[in-house]
């Protein structure tokens, strides 16, 4: 799966990028280009708004990201499911499309 999101999404949101520990629910604000994302997390002490927050394969490696302070987000289950829905009924249409068209 990309790293692709639109706004209104629901993903997950963790300030412990490496281990991505207790992630949170989270709205994606803004994409703000292919790399970072600006997002609404929700937290115990109510909404907080999250700039600058890279996709948690980012820190992958054991390299130190100087971003690394903005922490992570990674899809949330049922957006993943949406996503995978979605792929496969284009797939679908396709097929759909093709065969039609051989007809």
């Amino acid at each position: 799966m990309s790293n692709k999101v639109n706004v209104g999404d629901v993903v997950l949101y963790s300030s412990k990028p490496k281990s991505f520990q207790n992630p949170t629910l989270a709205w994606v604000l803004k994409a703000n280009d292919a790399k970072t994302l600006r997002l609404l997390v929700f937290s115990p002490a109510g909404f907080v708004e999250k700039s600058g927050v890279h996709h948690r394969s980012e820190f992958a490696d054991s390299e130190d990201k100087a971003w690394a302070e903005y922490g992570a987000w990674d899809y949330a289950p049922m957006t993943k499911a949406i996503y995978r829905a979605a792929s496969l009924m284009a797939a679908k249409e396709r097929t759909s499309g093709k065969k039609q068209q051989q007809q």
